[in-house]
């Protein structure tokens, strides 16, 4: 990952990132605003450091260096092109993924603390840096690239703001020009019939249990499209964010209320939890040992009611469980995060 951060110095570091988790969604997502980044470096100092915990409102924008991390969860294809007014006066330039006919507005609020833009290029200097998740917190405004009419800065102004930062894709030395773009006709999937194992599919999604506790929160089951047949319940849980346009953790926030469980803070686990179950067993069986003292064990799970989580693990420790929720892309994370690769087997360690 490469942060850009507000004061201008620029960070290089790594994440851990799940499968499929896109990158404006998880810098959202972070609990308390504290991004844990690894083999990190500030280009100011040149030193490496294996651990440090950052201030996502000190992030101005974050890019990925890996292309297999998308920008934004799955959703419309149509763009549309904009000019944002940053705080300190500079621009930006690029496209905003929005769906046929929603208000820019609408889908600005619905991106939560990092915005993904699409091939940023910074004006006037025409420096292209790729696709970011930019931080909300430093856009002054947010307007159609026809519009924007606010004096740029003075590329030494704009230079010196930047931190002279340079990216290794190709510079654009020119405003990118809305005239010429056309875009094709956008297809609304709502418009395209189910085949018959689609409608069977669907039929199936809505006995499942956390499409109920979504649908009793007046979100709109899954579309069948968007899982297999036999989906894990890490795919129903991304496929019904998706559908609705929501997080991950304000779905296991309803799952929660609805079980009557705290959210789990991933972030504030004890050593002493960790150490009381073998990792092997926390991975096979996806969840993930958050705190502990001499009578009783607290983990975080998805499922409120797995029935082999609760009799494996008092078969193991001996203690009684309690339980806290939280999204499987998160235990996931977290999973990776506090054990680390080292006793995963060879062929998921690679």
């Amino acid at each position: 990952m490469r942060f850009v951060l507000r004061d201008g110095d620029v960070l290089d570091g790594s994440v851990y990132l799940t499968e499929g988790h896109a990158l404006s969604p998880y810098l959202s997502s972070r609990k308390g605003g504290w991004m844990n980044i690894v083999s990190a470096e500030w280009r100011s100092e040149g030193i490496p450091h294996n651990h440090v915990v950052v201030q996502s409102d000190d992030i101005l924008f974050a890019a990925s260096k890996d292309p297999d991390v998308g920008l934004a969860a799955a959703g419309a294809q149509a763009t549309r092109e904009v000019d944002i007014l940053l705080e300190d006066g500079s621009r930006l330039q690029g496209r905003l993924q929005l769906a046929a006919r929603q208000r820019l507005s609408d889908y600005l609020a619905s991106c939560g603390h990092f915005i993904p833009l699409i091939g940023a290029v910074h004006l006037p200097l025409g420096v292209a840096y790729g696709d970011v998740a930019l931080n909300a917190e430093a856009v002054k405004a947010v307007r159609d690239a026809k519009s924007m009419s606010a004096q740029a800065p003075t590329a030494a102004q704009a230079k010196a703001a930047w931190g002279g930062m340079r990216r290794g894709t190709p510079a654009m030395n020119e405003a990118i020009d809305t005239d010429e773009i056309v875009e094709g006709p956008s297809v609304n999937l709502d418009d395209v019939p189910l085949s018959p194992a689609e409608q069977a599919r669907a039929k199936r999604l809505e006995g499942h249990w956390l499409v109920r506790v979504a649908v009793a929160n007046h979100l709109d089951a899954p579309d069948p499209r968007m899982v297999s047949d036999r989906p894990s319940l890490g795919d129903v849980w991304r496929a019904i964010c998706n559908t609705n346009n929501v997080e991950a953790v304000e779905l296991a926030t309803m799952v929660a209320t609805a079980n009557k469980m705290k959210l789990a803070d991933l972030d504030s686990v004890g050593p002493e939890a960790l150490a009381a179950v073998p990792s092997r067993i926390a991975r096979r069986l996806g969840f993930l040992p958050v705190a502990m003292d001499k009578a009783s064990l607290t983990i975080a799970l998805s499922d409120p009611a797995s029935m082999e989580i609760d009799q494996q693990l008092r078969f193991v420790t001996r203690l009684a469980l309690k339980f806290e929720i939280a999204s499987p892309e998160e235990i996931e994370g977290a999973l990776s995060w506090y054990y680390g690769a080292d006793d995963l087997p060879a062929a998921a360690a690679s």
